[in-house]
């Protein structure tokens, strides 16, 4: 079998899928990552290759690989990259119309939860039969799920997906997640941010320096109490910061993030138009 790896990275997975099957190519669209492994491991490898492509991406896989090139698509954290990007209706699509054979299998290691992952991937316009099995690393806390596709009967040699129909899929889906199963705003989460702001107010009273407005904190920091690790990663401080602004209608907020600052009414009241 023949078998990619996309978003491949520095990891080794490679040369653990090469011991198992014919051949196999990691791709990746950082062009260092090819040039590094090919050095540090091209020569005792020979069923493993690199490739630079942005698997997003229609022209830049199809300059690097020929359609249908595999029969096993390998991706560990690479829809998760692409969720966080906004860019997964053309990581799908690719791998579905392009990389993958006819009766090729796509497997997605992710730790999204499965009340996301799987109807992200159970789009009908995709044409896949979606198995997820549960996952538990050694020394990670967080369960990660394992996602296998297959095309479904129905949608074999039919026509390419659509990837505008894929990607307002992708959007309910996604949106629904964050109204209905984990959205911004709880009661607890209410409590908890409240009293985490009045601690952080009172580190800044004791810093001299620290000219922001009574009962305010610098727009960085309201972005570290007001989002979780994961939510961070999806939504970065700048676009944090962008985003804020156009919920006040201050275009300095957006501007100059650093200098902006945000009371606890107006960062609840920012969560709650989210959820």
């Amino acid at each position: 079998a023949r078998v990619a790896d996309v978003g491949c990275g520095n990891s080794t997975l490679p040369l653990h899928l090469g011991s198992l099957y014919e051949s196999v190519l990691g791709l990746d669209r950082e062009q260092h990552t090819a040039e590094t492994m090919r050095t540090q491991h091209g020569s005792e490898h020979r069923r493993v290759a690199w490739a630079t492509c942005d698997v997003c991406d229609a022209d830049s896989l199809a300059s690097a690989c020929p359609q249908g090139l595999a029969d096993l698509v390998v991706d560990k954290g690479m829809l998760d990259c692409a969720i966080v990007e906004h860019d997964a209706a053309r990581l799908l699509c690719n791998v579905r119309s392009w990389l993958l054979s006819p009766r090729g299998v796509y497997v997605v290691v992710s730790f999204r939860k499965p009340e996301l992952l799987v109807p992200i991937l159970s789009c009908p316009e995709l044409g896949w039969e979606v198995r997820h099995t549960a996952l538990r690393l050694p020394g990670v806390e967080q369960q990660a799920s394992v996602c296998v596709m297959r095309r479904a009967e129905a949608a074999a040699g039919g026509r390419p997906p659509d990837e505008a129909v894929v990607g307002r899929h992708i959007g309910a889906v996604v949106d629904r997640w964050y109204r209905e199963e984990s959205p911004l705003l709880t009661a607890e989460r209410e409590q908890q941010l409240r009293v985490r702001w009045e601690a952080a107010l009172a580190r800044l009273s004791l810093l001299a320096s620290a000219a922001v407005p009574e009962g305010h904190l610098p727009l960085r920091e309201a972005w570290e109490l007001m989002l979780t690790w994961e939510e961070r990663g999806e939504l970065p401080a700048d676009e944090f910061a962008a985003d804020v602004g156009e919920f006040l209608g201050r275009a300095e907020a957006a501007a100059a993030p650093g200098a902006a600052t945000l009371c606890l009414a107006q960062a609840l009241a920012y969560l709650q138009e989210q959820a």
